[in-house]
């Protein structure tokens, strides 16, 4: 059987009119992680986004749905979320091979990633048949080399899709700003040091905004005396924030 040539890539017309269209004017679903016990408060700062609906509690993380534009408020105010992605594909079918990727072509990944692009597979297959992460990643691969992405560029701004299996049903989201617990590109880390969403998760649960005397215990990098002054403040969390993966795709508005 004579293989099926590849589909042409749209032209960056097109692409525009169909991200319009297909993305900035519906409503998106996007997933917030969150360390195991922090939900609370991330469904807490969730609920104030712009737009916000349906949001659902699950374990380490929530999620809801936003208009695309929230992602830019989301990226900006989410201080307690460990990393924000987009839902590409939604509990698909995945009980085999051949099933999964007839399900996965359906996508449109165009619209989601350039057509050349360093692009990063993470799998977690969860009381799924299909266990085989090496095999699960090669057949996203496989549908995505099929709509005409390259995958595998060096250089450049990478893109992180994460395929998780759960009870034969595949997702697959595409991460839009990388770890968010980095607020400064240039702050100083080390394995010992606290992430700057658990020193945010403690001042929230001080109340330290209600506070006019702030003590540190813990003698380090001082992460927990600088969130617990921006959020007094009501600085946003995100606004020394590099730039993030998301601007890679052609998804993103500036």
């Amino acid at each position: 059987m004579q293989a099926m040539p590849h589909p042409p890539p749209p032209s960056p017309a097109a692409r525009l009119r169909a991200v319009k269209r297909y993305v900035w004017l519906q409503p998106q679903r996007f997933l917030a992680t969150c360390a195991v016990g922090l939900e609370g408060l991330l469904l807490d700062e969730i609920g104030a986004l712009p737009g916000a609906a349906d949001i659902e509690r699950r374990p380490g993380g929530a999620t809801f749905t936003a208009p695309f534009d929230t992602v830019h408020a989301a990226l900006l105010r989410l201080r307690i979320a460990e990393s924000l992605r987009l839902f590409v594909a939604h509990d698909q079918a995945a009980g085999t091979f051949p099933t999964l990727h007839d399900q996965l072509t359906r996508v449109r990944w165009p619209l989601w990633l350039p057509a050349a692009c360093a692009i990063t597979v993470r799998v977690k297959a969860t009381k799924s048949r299909l266990r085989d992460e090496a095999g699960l990643e090669r057949t996203l691969r496989r549908v995505l080399h099929a709509q005409g992405i390259a995958t595998d560029v060096d250089g450049g701004r990478a893109l992180t899709l994460h395929l998780q299996l759960d009870h034969d049903r595949a997702s697959v989201t595409l991460d839009a700003g990388g770890p968010l617990h980095r607020r400064r590109g240039d702050k100083w880390v080390s394995a010992t040091t606290i992430r700057e969403t658990t020193a945010a998760a403690l001042c929230r649960w001080a109340d330290v905004a209600g506070h006019d005397l702030i003590v540190d215990p813990f003698c380090g990098s001082g992460t927990i005396v600088i969130e617990a002054i921006e959020l007094a403040a009501g600085a946003a969390a995100g606004r020394h924030r590099p730039a993030v993966p998301l601007e890679a795709s052609p998804v993103w508005k500036a």
